[in-house]
């Protein structure tokens, strides 16, 4: 292919722009003297034409410091791509072998792979594929760059570097099991005595508190997946005139649902589109309103019908299970909602609740234990494949 693209070189360019989408850069003139480079290289740079040296790195970083992003961009992530992308570069100019450009890159990159660590090794099979099936004629490199997500990958390497590549329940487990590994024994005793505080802390919460903490945490949210009996609860007006969804204009991937009901989920999520323009119409939220119908595309149904209800009753309850804070109903007790957030760090944390029907309302809340979100987490996704794939079946 005459006019290849390196999609490393396109990527990067993808999350440069994104970097200054949260500096509030609008202008890339103005991004390109803050790194003290000339406007027309540093516009050919996000264009994916042209690469940034690994000396830039410092320059980036000092300029993110001023977003009001939680999230921040790593150096040694930052570095090791930068000279990683510089390298592959200068062997496929080097080499005159005669074979074509795509696999020149395909080899130095296998090649790079195998001597690099499971997160750069990750990134770089990814760039290794979208060239394979670019060369196999599968689709334009900048369609495959947008279907894989490519640059999305890229951007939670820079900047969750740590944890990239990484699954919500491995980051929880090894926090947990690492949790002491480096304390001081002599100190053990004083972290027994701040987890006993912490266990008399309330764990039950009103809709008031928990919207609070929603409120407060939304900017770190980057999925949620739910289970409700009640999808009115989710769908209505009485439940959107008060609750928003406001995240979903942050930097958040998905919503996912998932309710007990006969109703197709077309028409779910129909109620929920026209319940919620009309409840960000009549409070005057004009700006969200103008991207109004993609940001709503993060939020996904699906139904629980009579017939997958019956078959699959004890699973489904067993999700909606928990401990009973009740001390006139000690035990176990049966929720009529569970949801969980997944955040940017990647850990998760999920609430139970008790609704009420008639007015829409949360009751109370239960916040999950650390491996209770685990736990319900991998319950969760595998119900939501196990009723995508029934829900699809029955068309």
């Amino acid at each position: 292919m005459a006019n290849f693209k390196n999609p490393m070189t396109v990527s990067f360019g993808l999350a440069l722009k994104k970097t200054r989408d949260l500096l509030a850069i609008s202008n890339a003139d103005e991004f390109a003297r803050v790194l003290n480079l000339g406007t027309t290289y540093y516009r050919s740079v996000e264009a994916g034409i042209n690469n940034l040296s690994p000396f830039h790195s410092l320059k980036i970083i000092e300029a993110f410091q001023r977003s009001t992003s939680n999230r921040k961009i790593s150096y040694e992530a930052l570095s090791i791509f930068l000279t990683t992308l510089s390298y592959i570069e200068s062997l496929v100019k080097a080499d005159e072998n005669n074979i074509t450009t795509e696999e020149k890159y395909i080899f130095y990159i296998k090649t790079i792979k195998e001597q690099a660590d499971l997160k750069l090794s990750a990134l770089l099979s990814l760039f290794q594929l979208i060239i394979e099936k670019s060369l196999q004629g599968d689709a334009e490199m900048d369609t495959l760059i947008h279907e894989t997500k490519t640059e999305k990958q890229v951007w939670e390497y820079l900047t969750n570097y740590h944890s990239f590549n990484k699954s919500s329940s491995e980051i929880q487990s090894s926090i947990s099991e690492n949790f002491l590994s480096d304390v001081p024994t002599i100190y053990f005793d004083f972290l027994s005595d701040t987890k006993e505080s912490l266990m008399r802390l309330p764990v039950r919460i009103g809709f008031k508190g928990l919207w609070q903490w929603e409120e407060r945490n939304q900017d770190n949210f980057v999925e949620m997946i739910c289970l409700i009996k009640n999808a009115e609860n989710v769908v209505s007006w009485e439940n959107l005139k008060r609750y928003k969804y406001k995240h979903l204009w942050k930097d958040f991937e998905i919503a996912k649902f998932m309710c007990v009901t006969n109703l197709p989920k077309s028409k779910l999520y129909s109620d929920f589109k026209k319940n919620l323009h009309k409840s960000l119409n009549d409070s005057n939220e004009i700006t969200l309103l103008k991207e109004f119908d993609d940001k709503v595309a993060k939020v996904k149904f699906e139904t629980l019908p009579d017939p997958y209800l019956k078959n699959n009753t004890e699973q489904i309850n067993d999700v909606l299970t928990g401990n009973s804070y009740d001390p006139d109903e000690p035990g176990k007790k049966t929720y009529d909602a569970i949801w969980i957030f997944t955040m940017k760090n990647k850990q998760s944390i999920g609430f139970l609740a008790v609704m009420d029907d008639k007015t829409k309302q949360l009751v109370e809340g239960i916040s999950l234990t650390y491996n209770e979100s685990i736990n319900k987490l991998e319950s969760l996704n595998s119900l939501w494949a196990s009723i995508s794939e029934t829900n699809n079946g029955n068309k």
